[in-house]
């Protein structure tokens, strides 16, 4: 792991030479060290840094407008022209694009600075939106209040944890819809960059009944890119569950129900409707307690839902009732957020977990166990493969370690669900991190705990993002763990510095891919990489992917 830091290389000194030979035509024409003109000894005149041997403006990103190409390729719809990347519908000029002006000198301030003010293609930083989010945040989420073991703990708080990476202020409200119309429940307010907030909503009143019920959907919006999660519920020694929401545009129309099980556990699984008008299909995979909208059957049925409105399903058999397998469909016009989870053998411990549709699952894994916990813990190491499609598929652990049972090569069918689990002799801190690859799209899950269960569905690496927020609260703060798996040589920053935190020296888990853990203040923290990397966060009680994009 090294830190990510600016710098001319090699590579890019020769990228440097052309652009000022392509862009003013000779090198009398440019001036080293000046905007745009190659640098000298990796230095540049008054503020501009050398970026990939080019003269920049400060913080100017390679392959962002007005920056240097990353191997002649630039982000989004813009192009490389001269080695710098350029709008090409746009009315650019060389001085708007961070090339010199004609004598070399950079004179033409006027159109530097209208550009500034006008598009911030100066700065060279990738503009964040709703519709084009840098990293794995999002503008609208879906949530519910899912149930308790014991109906008195459903009183304690749910919280919607927000974090804001920045750069500025994001409005939130949160809402729930009655009567067809979305009201607010809470916001907007405004959370500042780099800062999180919490919305607390106490009571029983809004736990998702069974069946088809009106009113009990959240729905988080905000005006700029943030990350949400749902804690729900809690108290200060208990812990309930938690879960990642997913932006609404990785919802999806298609999923696969999958429970950790157990006697005992009382798995169910929640849908809750993003747009009016919604048929949703269940084939059920044994027999469904009645319920509004849901029939006593083990075949399959359809149910007319609306925006914000939800419907949780349980088996008929309490004690034996794992759902896994069922299938839920609508059609990719009305997606659907998609929750399950189940009850834990002492009051509030419960699990919660949105599951990913079927078109966003993949085929690579580096999977890192669900909650993080400290050393000489031995209880992370448990995976659930599930199969989607016969597929073949492989693990790979660190020296050292063993996986029971031993189907570290072999096949899988259509909905068979596989356990492992994960162990070595004595104290160390590696916790099982394994490395599942498969020819087609698989299902995997990490699990902790089965007495307090603390199920994850863990993002294939297809998914993975270069940008994650991680919004630490208060109630995690003794024992979170923030745990990064990534390929050799990814250099990483948390806060735009050198990781703070960390627990133990990174060690190598699978050839060629390397695992490190952190401990992070209370707070918002971004965590940045130069090449995608999975993130999760948590604890023993609970864990939570970090993100993911489309």
């Amino acid at each position: 792991m090294a830190v990510a830091g600016l710098g001319c290389q090699d590579e890019g000194d020769e990228g440097g030479a052309d652009e000022a030979e392509q862009g003013a035509g000779s090198e009398a024409d440019c001036q080293p060290g000046s905007l745009g003109c190659e640098c000298v000894e990796d230095s540049c005149l008054g503020s501009l840094e050398c970026v990939e041997g080019v003269c920049a403006e400060a913080e100017c990103t390679p392959g962002s407008a007005g920056c240097p190409c990353v191997e002649g390729e630039c982000l989004g719809d813009l192009v490389c022209e001269d080695e710098l990347c350029t709008d090409p519908g746009g009315t650019t000029t060389e001085g708007e694009t961070g090339t010199t002006t004609e004598s070399g000198s950079g004179e033409d301030s006027s159109s530097e600075e209208d550009s500034s003010e006008d598009s911030g293609s100066t700065t060279g930083e990738p503009e964040s939106t709703c519709d084009n989010p840098d990293g794995a945040f999002g503008c609208v989420f879906y949530g519910a209040k899912l149930p308790a073991r014991e109906p008195f703990f459903d009183d304690y708080a749910m919280q919607f944890t927000i974090g804001n990476p920045g750069p500025g202020v994001a409005n939130v409200v949160v809402e729930l819809n009655v009567d067809g119309q979305w009201d607010n429940v809470a916001g907007p307010l405004p959370v500042a960059a780099s800062d999180t907030h919490s919305f607390y909503f106490f009571g029983g009143g809004d736990i998702v009944p069974q069946g088809l019920a009106e009113g009990y959907g959240y729905r988080i919006s905000s005006d700029a890119p943030i990350v949400a999660h749902q804690y729900s519920p809690h108290d200060e020694i208990g812990r309930g569950g938690g879960s990642l929401l997913l932006p609404a545009p990785v919802l999806g129309h298609e999923y696969q129900v999958f429970h950790v099980g157990g006697s005992g556990l009382n798995p169910y699984f929640v849908v809750v409707a993003s747009v009016d008008d919604t048929t949703v299909f269940i084939d059920p995979s044994q027999p469904l307690e009645e319920a509004p909208g849901v029939p006593p059957t083990s075949s399959p049925f359809q149910v007319l839902m609306h925006a914000g409105e939800t419907l949780r399903v349980e088996a008929d058999d309490f004690y034996a009732g794992v759902l896994n397998g069922t299938e839920i469909s609508t059609d990719a016009a009305h997606p659907i957020a998609v929750f399950v989870g189940g009850y834990g053998s002492s009051q509030t411990y419960h699990y919660e977990e949105q599951l990913l549709p079927l078109s966003l699952l993949g085929t690579l894994h580096p999977s890192i166990a669900a909650g993080a916990t400290r050393e000489g813990d031995n209880d992370d190491g448990e995976y659930f493969v599930v199969g989607v499609e016969a597929t073949d598929y492989t693990i790979t652990s660190a020296p050292g370690f063993y996986v029971q049972p031993d189907w570290t090569e072999a096949s899988i069918d259509p909905k068979e669900i596989r356990s492992f689990d994960v162990w070595k002799f004595g104290s160390a801190p590696e916790f099982g991190e394994l490395l599942f690859e498969s020819v087609d799209p698989i299902m995997v899950f990490g699990n902790v705990e089965f007495q307090y269960p603390a199920m994850a569905q863990l993002i294939p690496y297809e998914h993975a993002a270069t940008r994650y927020g991680l919004p630490v609260v208060d109630f995690l703060l003794s024992t979170t763990q923030v745990a990064v798996a990534y390929p050799a040589n990814t250099e990483l920053t948390i806060d735009g510095g050198t990781p703070p935190g960390l627990l133990y020296p990174p060690y190598e888990f699978a050839p060629g891919w390397w695992v490190a853990r952190f401990v992070l203040d209370e707070g918002m923290h971004v965590l940045e990489a130069d090449q995608p990397v999975i993130v999760t966060m948590g604890d023993k009680y609970l864990g939570l992917p970090a993100g993911l994009v489309p």
